[in-house]
């Protein structure tokens, strides 16, 4: 693949390649300046950026530890992905990856890991990752990263029309919405002591979207205007690892119709329509029997006036 492939993918990416990586299934991914992360396999090129869930658009280094994650640098600090994620966002499996981040709060002398010369980054022998800041080198045991398996509790915490808070029952999730109302807002978390701000979030109202909408760590969901009838909005969460709570909780929306599209009113209305056109048939009909009977009697009067007066007598 070589030079070829180095070259295929700097043309896509439109910017300078920072750091190679080539796998022993054909596989060589591409770090990119400002473009996100590439991979390149079997003639086909596939691009993840942060609107895909990559936490950054730098990818400065890319090393591989010996459980299967893509630990990454950046402007921004270190990041890790699922190799087996990446994978199956290039063959379509899933539409969105997870990234977990890692910054001074972390312990990393500084956020900027760009390395500044070959390598930013390097493993060990025994499996240590090093990568240099701009605050000294990070060295990161990967096997003492704990992994957190636990799937994070989703909430519900507000319902807001026309950024009005309106009270929900919170045993029966239910909202009804009057006539007139067009905009609502769902605010939603989830439980998390571990990394709380990398939780992911996904979300549909069923009767209205085809696909779940990935929110990233947003916690709101916006509508605009929604037809009237009856809707069930879903969210499920992701921890800072990846691991989906894909039960989730769920709020009951009903949108009534305003009066002049209820059921009542269009029963009434086609009552009074249907009386109308009945009764103007009624009406036409009574029409057509008199005109029927003035035409009979005007051809009895002038069949007597055609007959002779004698034959009268």
């Amino acid at each position: 693949m070589g030079w070829c492939a180095l070259t295929a993918c700097a043309s896509r990416s439109s910017t300078r390649a920072t750091a190679l990586k080539q796998d022993g299934d054909g596989s060589l991914w591409v770090g990119t300046y400002d473009s996100g992360l590439g991979r390149f396999k079997d003639g086909r090129f596939t691009r993840y950026t942060t609107k895909d869930g990559l936490f950054d658009n730098g990818v400065f280094q890319i090393l591989e530890d010996d459980s299967g994650w893509f630990w990454m640098s950046s402007n921004r600090g270190i990041f890790r992905v699922r190799k087996q994620e990446l994978n199956d966002f290039a063959v379509g499996k899933i539409k969105t990856i997870t990234s977990l981040a890692f910054n001074k709060s972390d312990g990393l002398p500084s956020a900027e890991c760009n390395g500044g010369r070959w390598p930013a980054g390097v493993k060990t022998r025994d499996g240590q990752l090093l990568f240099p800041t701009m605050g000294g080198v990070a060295v990161i045991a990967p096997e003492t990263v704990p992994f957190n398996a636990q799937p994070p509790p989703v909430v519900i915490e507000s319902f807001l029309l026309d950024r009005a808070p309106v009270a929900f029952d919170p045993l029966n999730q239910a909202v009804r919405i009057a006539p007139g109302w067009e905009n609502f807002e769902i605010e939603y978390t989830a439980l998390s002591f571990i990394n709380s701000e990398n939780l992911r979030f996904k979300y549909k109202l069923e009767g209205l979207d085809q696909d779940w909408t990935a929110a990233g760590t947003r916690r709101r969901a916006y509508y605009s205007y929604v037809p009237p009838g009856q809707y069930v909005f879903r969210v499920i969460a992701a921890n800072s690892d990846g691991v989906w709570n894909t039960e989730g909780q769920s709020l009951r929306i009903k949108v009534l119709p305003p009066f002049y599209r209820s059921w009542w009113f269009l029963a009434l209305a086609g009552s009074l329509a249907g009386g109308a056109i009945w009764s103007g048939y009624r009406y036409r009909v009574r029409q057509l029997q008199r005109a029927q009977a003035a035409q009979q009697e005007f051809s009895r009067q002038l069949i007597e006036l055609r007959i002779p007066i004698s034959d009268r007598e």
